[in-house]
């Protein structure tokens, strides 16, 4: 690349990659850009770095107002890396946060005009095309408040493509397991039916009852009565939680979260026309409510803050250029003033950060640690974290962003698990005897390198033959 990028801010680290911004300087010119980089834990993880420049290749082709695009993408010394355009905003996940803490329900047409911009995104996707008008079919699979992005100029932008689906591409890993947050994955993906278009428009129902309830409607730390509920339970009314949601808003969403995909709209398109029918009619009795100028009201102080940091960082860069290496990779992603938590799962410094949003977010990773056989002694490389005995849970501390736990037992291999450490799980390992080494030598005492990511295996596929049946993860 000929273009010059310096560094100005590293934000933080989330589930696969490190977001930090970057400024491109050429006399009077200067633009800045989010740069998303690959994690050092993932760099030799060849699903990950798929997983990562697919989001980049598919991203890189849509260019709609309200989806998070790609600009670059591509790969150096320091490894895969992404670029776009820096753009001032919060999650959707911030937002919830916010309400919660203030105690103020968020304007029911607001919500509408958030979910119409998104509908609208999620369109644009359904509707790509290949350059030579081949459809993709693209399914973005993982729609939650996390990855919907709410700009200070009033535009909600869907992020994070990162595991989404185009026509003839298998959706489950090697081992079988489902990828995306289980609280928004819609029954079929559960039931590892093909995705859809309509499988989006499931998440987006949950995320649109969450944003006028200001609660998870599948949260909680059971993960099987979690998935059961979203197969089987009945789609709540809406009706029963705020009296001010126009009958027209409450059949949509019991639309949206009808468990057969066949009983929800036909297309995001049509979507987004009937919210923003319905946050025009809402208007005529709520009053119109900007959502720029909402957002500049309610997040004055963290946006004022994040723009004194980049100004500073702006100031200071050309006196530290001679100590520092120009940087070789420009990655990037709408990057978000983050608040109370963030998109990609990024952290603001400890001294910013706010109650969470949703189901309260612990400083702690909790991983619920299973093997075959019981009782094998797992010791993690952090000296912070304490050995404990299968089953048994270990709390990992904040600030662990790579983790190799050791699985011990006699008469057994040494098994080795690297983990990116962002969210409760659990891990599950199948130890190989001592006698069986000499036949399985590819299986022997080697770090085994697992991305982390949400996933769970159907209770009915079979276990692997293999040292290892799976790295169960979920969101909280």
């Amino acid at each position: 690349m000929t273009a010059k990028y310096e560094h100005l801010l590293d934000l933080s680290a989330g589930g696969m990659g490190s977001v930090a911004i970057a400024v491109r300087r050429d006399g009077r010119f200067l633009r800045l850009y989010a740069i998303k980089h690959l994690l050092p834990a993932l760099r030799d993880d060849d699903t990950a770095k798929a997983m990562f420049l697919e989001e980049g290749r598919l991203a890189g082709l849509l260019h709609h107002p309200n989806v998070v695009g790609v600009t670059d993408v591509g790969e150096d010394a320091d490894g895969p890396y992404l670029v776009m355009d820096y753009v001032e905003s919060i999650s959707a996940r911030d937002l919830i946060g916010h309400a919660r803490k203030t105690g103020i329900p968020l304007a029911v047409s607001l919500i509408c005009r958030i979910g119409a911009q998104v509908a609208q995104g999620l369109a644009a996707a359904h509707e790509l095309t290949a350059h030579d008008g081949t459809p993709l079919r693209l399914v973005h699979r993982d729609v939650s408040p996390h990855n919907i992005l709410l700009g200070f100029d009033g535009v909600t932008r869907l992020a994070d493509f990162g595991i989404a689906r185009a026509a003839g591409r298998d959706h489950r890993t090697s081992t079988g397991i489902l990828k995306g947050k289980l609280g928004y994955m819609a029954p079929e993906m559960l039931q590892f039916r093909e995705p859809t278009a309509q499988t989006d428009l499931f998440s987006l129902g949950v995320v649109l009852y969450e944003l006028l309830t200001l609660s998870r409607l599948y949260g909680g730390r059971d993960d099987a009565e979690r998935a059961r509920r979203i197969v089987h339970e009945a789609p709540p009314d809406i009706g029963d939680e705020r009296v001010d949601v126009p009958p027209e808003l409450q059949a949509l969403l019991l639309q949206l979260l009808a468990k057969d995909p066949a009983l929800r709209p036909p297309s995001a398109r049509l979507v987004a026309e009937a919210l923003e029918v319905c946050a025009v009619d809402l208007a005529t009795e709520e009053g119109s409510l900007d959502l720029a100028n909402y957002l500049s009201m309610a997040f004055s102080e963290p946006r004022a803050k994040r723009r004194d940091q980049v100004q500073r960082a702006l100031e200071a860069a050309p006196r530290r250029e001679a100590t520092r290496r120009p940087w070789p990779w420009i990655l990037g992603a709408a990057v978000v003033l983050l608040v109370a938590g963030g998109a990609w799962a990024l952290a603001r410094p400890a001294q910013e950060v706010e109650e969470a949003p949703s189901d309260p977010v612990a400083t702690e990773i909790r991983l619920h640690l299973t093997s075959t056989p019981d009782h094998a002694v797992v010791i993690a490389n952090d000296t912070r974290i304490a050995p404990l005995r299968t089953p048994g849970e270990m709390t990992i501390p904040e600030g662990v962003t790579s983790l190799e736990l050791r699985f011990e037992a006699e008469g057994y291999q040494t098994h080795r698990e690297t983990i990116v450490p962002d969210q409760d799980g659990r891990v599950h390992v199948r130890l190989v005897p001592v006698a069986h080494a000499a036949e399985t030598p590819m299986q022997a005492d080697r770090p085994r390198r697992r991305r982390r990511t949400n996933k769970t295996r159907p209770a009915m596929r079979p276990t692997p033959p293999t040292e290892m049946t799976g790295f169960e993860l979920f969101d909280g």
